[in-house]
């Protein structure tokens, strides 16, 4: 896996000479870097100035695809024109997964119990997402703690009454998601949104930081993938954090110089 940096102005080139070309963004620890507090992930105002005239350029479709609510993560975002898939690809503005309620059920009673489990642990925040919940465990420093958090959080998923048949566990780099049982995320709402806008997978650029990106990375696989942070992974290229994306965003804009470069690896 190569430096981004190294193949900015060779992607910069192909993308904007594809018609269309797609740009998909994840939000926490890709446009913000992880914190503690999620509350805490904004975009600062450069940043969002950034985004947005990256989000005008023509023939260029960019889209954020966040594990965060589809209303929160367009809150955050802020900027007109910019589509927001949320809840690792179950809902974008406007449409929702079908048979989304009878998941949501499940998961006010998976909760309940968690809630029940937790409530002598400070440390652990749950965050309910609607359609889904994140438990961060960024403020979890023990290996064994965290460890042991998901074995509980494994044994209330198997309880009788808990959802266990219709909500699956995944951990991610600091969380652990709760997401229905089904065959969709975030690599199915990208598929669908270039059905929409008749974009090929080698003319999409996406970054994302987590084991939660890596079913995109390997969906548009032809395409210009972007590991962001340390990790193994099955993106083409690695980021050393989110200002390297914006670096990239702003070349894409005509902010920075297109300095010569390497054909993209």
């Amino acid at each position: 896996m190569t430096r981004l940096r190294d193949h900015t102005a060779a992607i910069v080139r192909a993308l904007l000479t594809a018609d269309p070309a797609v740009v998909a963004l994840d939000y926490d620890g890709t446009l913000t870097e992880i914190v503690p507090d999620p509350d805490h992930a904004r975009l600062t105002p450069a940043r969002r100035r950034v985004l947005a005239k990256a989000s005008r350029l023509p023939r260029v479709r960019l889209v954020v695809l966040s594990g965060r609510c589809c209303a929160d993560a367009s809150l955050r975002v802020g900027v007109d024109g910019i589509p927001v898939v949320g809840n690792h690809g179950l809902e974008l503005e406007g449409w929702r997964i079908p048979d989304a309620e009878r998941w949501r059920e499940s998961l006010v009673a998976f909760l309940e119990r968690l809630a029940a489990a937790t409530c002598a642990l400070p440390r652990v925040n749950v965050e309910d997402k609607g359609l889904t919940a994140t438990v961060h465990l960024a403020e979890i420093r023990s290996d064994v703690a965290r460890d042991g958090l998901l074995r509980e959080l494994g044994k209330l998923l198997g309880e009788p009454a808990a959802g266990g048949d219709l909500l699956r566990l995944h951990p991610g780099k600091a969380s652990v998601e709760v997401r229905p049982a089904v065959d969709w995320d975030k690599a199915g709402a990208l598929r669908l949104l270039l059905e929409r806008w008749g974009a090929l997978p080698a003319n999409v650029f996406y970054a994302g930081d987590d084991v939660t990106d890596e079913c995109v990375f390997r969906e548009v696989a032809e395409g210009f993938t972007v590991k962001v942070g340390e990790g193994e992974s099955h993106a083409r290229y690695r980021a050393e954090g989110p200002e390297e994306v914006y670096d990239f965003l702003r070349v894409l804009g005509g902010d920075l110089p297109q300095n010569p470069a390497a054909s993209p690896a």
